[in-house]
């Protein structure tokens, strides 16, 4: 079988850009993905805040705002 590379719940790397500038937060998993898929991501600090995010790698996702 194919290994995902995030799994629901898991807690993730979050790289967050905007334009030059490149913030690192932790974040959910609140879906599984391969790498390039786009998954939805839940903000450690921010439970009320649900992001759209790219798997990079193993427990890595990145978003540009």
């Amino acid at each position: 079988g194919v290994k995902q590379l995030v799994n629901s719940g898991d807690i993730v790397s979050l790289s967050v850009s905007n334009g030059s500038v490149t913030i690192k937060t932790s974040a959910k998993a609140l879906q599984h993905g391969l790498l390039g898929d786009k998954i939805l991501v839940q903000v450690q600090n921010d439970k009320k805040r649900v992001l759209q995010a790219e798997i990079t790698g193993s427990g890595e996702c990145r978003l540009a705002l």
